[in-house]
């Protein structure tokens, strides 16, 4: 999603930049808000950073049954939970900061423990 969604919206391809940028049109880490409040434009500008149903990472081209990310409303769909969940992505980064790393986003590099 990350990549492919930068360089179609002319977003940064720096991974908390993207978050930052999702955030502002997916704020789904808020009190009552839903991924389905953002898709029918209730809150969050969820149709600027809307995807085509055929995107798929290299990961679910290779398992060929898996499904894109957004690809809504049928069996077997992961469109909400990453949509929901990649806010609170952000959310974590902003109050525990360089202690957490999502792999590979943040790199490949295991930091040196602190503490």
């Amino acid at each position: 999603m990350w990549p492919l969604a930068s360089r179609c919206h002319g977003s940064s391809a720096d991974w908390p930049a993207f978050l930052d940028d999702f955030h502002r049109h997916w704020p789904t880490d808020g009190d009552h808000v839903y991924v389905d409040f953002v898709r029918d434009g209730i809150r969050g500008n969820g149709a600027a950073r809307a995807g085509s149903t055929r995107w798929r990472r290299l990961t679910e081209k290779r398992a060929g049954s898996a499904k894109s990310i957004f690809h809504f409303d049928v069996p077997g769909s992961v469109a909400k939970s990453t949509h929901s969940g990649l806010p609170w992505l952000r959310y974590l980064r902003q109050h525990v900061g360089q202690a957490v790393r999502f792999w590979p986003f943040d790199g490949w590099e295991i930091p040196e423990r602190t503490g």
